[in-house]
């Protein structure tokens, strides 16, 4: 009974572990990812001259750097396909900053008369580096749209789908040439050098420039609610493993506490206490449950460290659609072990085990010894 005991708690400790180190770890690369592609906060500037908004909003405190951007919907072809896009306009040096890092073909330097892809949508076109592609403007005030030819100069790749299969990018004159923009732009995209507290930066930004400002927590809040919402829904379910793992606690303990009725009784009539018969089987729960949460606990960090070998065993039996990037909104299973999720398990399998271990030792604590030895 012991050993099925301790291997429940070791399985629900273990999975429990293991999908915290993956929910925090997919929060964190999320992210990462849309802060990398958009900045921290963004200043609603259109129909001001950018050239006098960037200086200014350089010169606040706790910023780091700010990019004039020009955004509008368009529709990319190719000789095979024609994809609808989102085309981003920026300065060269801006678009290499953000870019570089993510490209997989070709270079952000080459990018002056070119336009760079993602990969998702590179492959939706048939298009790869060196390729020629024709933009056709959604947005123009014009009564037709406008096109323009633009050479592949590079295709990058995030790891989000949302952005490998939307966007694209070319420089800012371009862009406002194409969009009909003549040397505005949309908004000004801020970095700041504590992305987790910008909410200061934002209020001194409003009462500096007037402007409607936002940061990221109010442009992209509603993703990581929803994950927070869902990793204390994943707690709560999990938790239920250990809970019945804690049943077998109890009925081990009941049949311990059988076995030694008259042992206890005899121990009782020489004078040990109740809260020390107690003591003695609550001991033996908390070492099964300490032994079955030791070995959860190795388990899961274990697994969450080596996530990535875990997932390629799996996607062998799952044919490669188990951990579809696409379903997942990322590519691969990202892991973050953090040491308080695995301290706050290991509590709460502790607390379960205690108190799965003491109903049936107060159960022997509180038996009649007198009735127990008066037939021996």
């Amino acid at each position: 009974m012991s050993v099925f005991s301790i291997l429940g708690i070791s399985i629900g400790v273990a999975t429990l572990v293991s999908v915290m180190a993956v929910m925090s770890g997919f929060s964190a690369k999320l992210l990462h990812n849309i802060l990398g592609m958009n900045g921290h906060i963004t200043v609603h500037c259109q129909d001001v001259d950018y050239h006098t908004v960037i200086p200014e909003v350089e010169s606040t405190a706790g910023v780091v750097s700010a990019v004039a951007v020009l955004e509008g919907q368009v529709m990319v072809k190719s000789e095979h396909a024609a994809v609808g896009a989102v085309l981003r306009g920026m300065e060269m040096p801006d678009i290499s900053d953000k870019l570089s890092q993510y490209v997989v073909s070709g270079d952000t330097e080459e990018l002056e008369a070119g336009i760079i892809i993602g990969s998702r949508l590179a492959e939706s076109l048939n298009v790869y580096y060196g390729d020629e592609v024709v933009v056709i403007s959604s947005s123009s005030f014009s009564t037709m749209p406008r096109t323009h030819e633009y050479k592949v100069t590079g295709i990058f790749n995030v790891g989000m789908y949302e952005y490998d299969s939307a966007f694209v990018y070319v420089p800012l004159e371009s862009a406002q040439t194409l969009l009909g923009y003549d040397g505005g732009m949309q908004y000004v995209e801020v970095r700041v050098d504590d992305a987790l507290h910008s909410s200061n930066i934002v209020k001194e930004l409003i009462e500096k420039t007037k402007m409607r400002v936002e940061d990221w927590k109010v442009q992209h809040g509603q993703y990581f609610y929803a994950l927070e919402l869902e990793r204390d829904a994943m707690f709560f379910i999990l938790t239920l493993i250990i809970v019945v793992a804690a049943f077998n606690i109890i009925s081990g303990i009941s049949v311990l506490v059988q076995d030694k009725t008259k042992a206890v009784a005899v121990m009782r009539t020489m004078g040990l206490s109740k809260f020390a018969v107690a003591r003695i089987f609550c001991m033996c729960g908390v070492c099964i449950g300490a032994i079955g949460t030791g070995i959860g606990c190795c388990l899961g960090v274990l697994f969450s460290l080596n996530m990535e070998r875990v997932s390629d065993f799996l996607m062998m039996f799952g044919q490669g659609a188990f951990f579809e990037s696409i379903a997942y909104c990322l590519e691969g299973i990202p892991s973050k072990m953090v040491f308080l999720d695995v301290v706050r398990v290991a509590s709460l399998s502790l607390c379960i085990s205690l108190i799965a271990a003491l109903l049936p030792a107060l159960r022997a604590a509180y038996q009649n010894p007198v009735d127990i030895l008066k037939y021996e």
